[in-house]
């Protein structure tokens, strides 16, 4: 039986962890929210416009839609620009929030026994990423609560990263 995280509920001190690298942060994801590891190629990727500026946008994937989640504007962090194939640590059913979700992170590192000591808790604060270098453990807290509303289009935040203009 697998038990659902609330973002109230951190990740265990002690579990399995599979380590990704998001710019220059490595990111410690507990093995027990992880469905799969799959690499994405661009071209299966569908722009979501209208939502969080945290999408990049959804694929079609084992007859499912997932989203997914940019690493580096989740962690603040610059945009290195999506690669012609992306990994994507597609996430469970085990954490409420980010159920069925996909992170997209630069490099898969590998795995731990246990959280090491040396892992940084860091609370997303705007305009405050984590240091380079840190190790820091995902938390399910770290996506807003309204990123799954569609925004309206006066509303909505604009993309930094694309160089389309819209003009009157």
């Amino acid at each position: 039986m697998s038990m659902v995280l609330s973002p109230e509920r951190p990740p265990s001190t002690s579990q399995q962890l599979i380590f990704t690298r998001v710019g220059a942060v490595n990111v410690g994801i507990p093995s027990d929210w992880v469905a799969e590891i799959i690499r994405v190629s661009r071209s299966q990727l569908l722009d979501l416009p209208f939502y969080s500026p945290l999408f990049l946008g959804v694929i079609h994937h084992s007859g499912a839609i997932l989203p997914l989640v940019s690493g580096h504007r989740l962690l603040q962090l610059p945009e290195t620009g999506l690669r012609e194939t992306s990994i994507v640590v597609s996430l469970n059913a085990t954490v409420a929030n980010l159920a069925h979700v996909g992170l997209v992170v630069d490099q898969l590192l590998g795995g731990t026994a246990n959280t090491p000591s040396a892992m940084t808790s860091w609370t997303p604060t705007v305009g405050t990423p984590p240091l380079p270098h840190t190790q820091v453990l995902l938390h399910p807290h770290w996506l807003p609560q309204d990123m799954w509303q569609p925004r309206q289009w006066g509303t909505m935040t604009p993309n930094p990263s694309e160089d389309a203009k819209v003009s009157p």
